[in-house]
């Protein structure tokens, strides 16, 4: 049984905005091969100008969904404020480690997308359910991907890059498929966002049930060889998303949010494989999905507050795993003004640069992943 969504309508609406690729408001378009994605949020719902961070695998390169935020309108009679982004230069951006060379490389962004590890694959989720798959070495702006006979969310390669783990669309079935997309079948069931440990035998997943009149989060680890779930954490206060294995898989990270209110956006955890040493890394407020880098010594994530309508709001930050110290990534552009509007003074709009926002050349190709 899901925990009682109005408990905590913040975090729902976070969820809702990182998985905009499940909406069915999609609108196809020659420039935008997959689905130019449009979602209009609930009022006073921020939507985080970037979302979905995947390391590249030189782990000098991060890439993104990106809407350019534009302009911040605001206004001070009612308190309403609201986003508005550049919609002709949404799609899958790329930035160095540092934050420079900001460069569009698909005019389209991808529902949860996961990069194999020898770089040369990137899965994500179509706007009608199916998994496809971008070649990214000889990928172009408008590049067409593969599409696999197969329906799936959220799809994760494992180490040998030649099958994906996944939910089916609207469940907690986990399903396995080979890169062609031929041999799907289901593992399991109950699980959330699976994730393959880097020995290809076990899938990490989360679950909430209901337990002795309350609801219960648990991390779940499934061994594929005994077909037996073992369980690394539970609580009846917090609820776990997005659980994840390091590289190396001595390590796992996650997400929570308190089960009936209280804390009004997503923290970062991380622990040992195990379960021990447990501890939130770092204290900024989180979107939904977030990355390990190659080595595993940071992980990638979307600094955002449902509610903040800054401009340091939905912006992609970096954690150290040892330190819990972070860096900047990705920023949204410095402002360029802030003008009243004269026929209506109390309403005005903040404008940002968007000089640093333009598209890629159509020739060029992405950074090298080794």
């Amino acid at each position: 049984m899901e925990p009682n969504r109005s408990a905590h309508a913040p975090q729902f609406a976070a969820l809702l905005l990182s998985c905009v690729f499940l909406v069915s408001a999609c609108d196809y378009s020659p420039t935008k091969p997959w689905g130019g994605l449009r979602y209009s949020p609930p009022s006073g719902i921020a939507v985080p100008p970037y979302t979905q961070p995947v390391w590249l695998t030189n782990g000098e390169h991060v890439g993104f969904n990106h809407w350019p935020l534009d302009t911040i309108l605001y206004n001070s009679r009612t308190g309403d404020v609201s986003y508005r982004s550049v919609d002709s230069l949404s799609g899958w951006w790329v930035a160095d480690q540092y934050g420079g060379n900001l460069r569009r490389y698909f005019r389209a962004t991808l529902g949860v997308p996961a990069l194999s590890r020898d770089g040369n694959s990137l899965v994500f989720t179509l706007p009608d359910l199916r998994l496809a798959i971008l070649a990214m070495r000889s990928a172009l702006p408008d590049s067409n991907p593969t599409v696999l006979d197969a329906y799936g969310i959220g799809g994760r390669w494992n180490a040998g890059g030649d099958s994906l783990v996944y939910n089916f669309p609207l469940s907690r079935d986990v399903w396995i498929v080979s890169r062609s997309g031929t041999g799907a079948h289901q593992v399991c069931s109950g699980l959330g966002t699976p994730d393959w440990h880097p020995s290809q035998r076990k899938i990490l997943g989360t679950l909430t049930d209901f337990v002795g009149g309350s609801d219960t989060s648990r991390i779940v680890c499934y061994d594929l060889n005994s077909g037996t779930p073992t369980t690394i954490l539970q609580s009846a206060t917090v609820e776990y998303r997005w659980a994840r294995y390091s590289p190396d898989g001595a390590r796992i990270a996650w997400e929570q949010f308190p089960i009936q209110g209280g804390a009004s956006h997503l923290e970062l955890w991380i622990a040992d494989s195990t379960g021990s040493n447990a501890h939130q890394l770092g204290h900024d407020p989180v979107d939904e999905f977030f990355d390990w880098n190659p080595s595993g010594t940071e992980i990638a994530y979307v600094r955002y507050d449902t509610g903040d309508f800054s401009r340091s709001n939905g912006t992609v930050w970096a954690v150290s795993v040892a330190s819990g110290q972070t860096r900047q990534l990705a920023s949204n552009a410095r402002p360029l003004s802030s003008q009243a509007d004269p026929s209506t003074p109390n309403l005005g709009s903040y404008r940002l640069l968007t000089i640093d926002r333009q598209p890629v050349d159509p020739s060029a190709t992405l950074p090298s992943s080794r």
